[in-house]
């Protein structure tokens, strides 16, 4: 069975009024974005959330996240802990140095508790790299960047 031949549109109308503007076919770009009423928010983007003021226990709440998401050395997480101090300083004010005793004690406290440890981190590090190969020279490099 053979299908009849598709009729061939009448010269009236342009390829473009055939298929419709371009709008018509995708809507507006309001309707493809919904209306900020949708999504309860404004039309301006909002910017990123200021840092907490610097404290001790802030510190702490910041350290514990981050240990729950990574391993660390005391050196990586000192690092991460003053950058944090800083953005903190330089949003509220105050000088960047004034954090380092702080963040100093938060990351004696977490080894002295036994939950960041240099050494379990360097050797699940070693046998980790070992299994995939890696030579005691890449191994060593990877330590000392990561301040074991």
């Amino acid at each position: 069975m053979t299908q009849p031949p598709c009729e061939e549109p009448s010269a009236d109308f342009s390829d473009q009024e055939r298929r419709g503007s371009s709008e018509e076919r995708r809507g507006t770009s309001e309707e493809r974005r919904g209306s900020d009423k949708k999504r309860g928010t404004s039309k301006k983007r909002r910017g990123r959330r200021p840092p907490p003021a610097l404290s001790g226990a802030g510190l702490q709440r910041s350290a514990l996240a981050y240990l729950d998401r990574y391993a660390s050395t005391s050196a990586n997480l000192r690092r991460v802990l003053l950058r944090k101090a800083r953005r903190s300083q330089e949003h509220h004010g105050g000088d960047p140095a004034d954090a380092e005793p702080l963040v100093d004690t938060v990351v004696e406290e977490l080894v002295r508790r036994g939950l960041v440890d240099d050494r379990a981190f360097a050797l699940s590090l070693c046998k980790r790299l070992r299994r995939r190969g890696s030579s005691a020279r890449r191994i060593r490099a990877g330590l000392i960047g990561r301040g074991v």
